[in-house]
């Protein structure tokens, strides 16, 4: 028992090293004077909702585009 929540515990910590890893990753990327921050939820910019019919690829890219926009969440 005492193991498994200590597993717990180590997964739940190396999640937030993750998180955190990442979004310091993203401050550093959009840094630099000639890149703009996407707006948020935005994952795929090229794609818009009339390009979803055009096949498999454009439709979950733009269903993963509209998931981020719902939750707010950036990758």
């Amino acid at each position: 028992m005492t193991s498994l929540c200590l597993q717990v515990y180590i997964i739940v910590i190396l999640l937030l090293v993750l998180e955190a890893i990442v979004k310091y990753h993203q401050i550093q990327f959009y840094n630099h004077p000639d890149r703009k921050r996407p707006m948020q939820g935005i994952m795929f910019e090229e794609i818009k909702w009339k390009d979803a019919d055009r096949g498999l690829k454009e439709c979950f890219m733009f269903l993963a585009n509209y998931t981020f926009y719902k939750y707010g969440k950036e990758v």
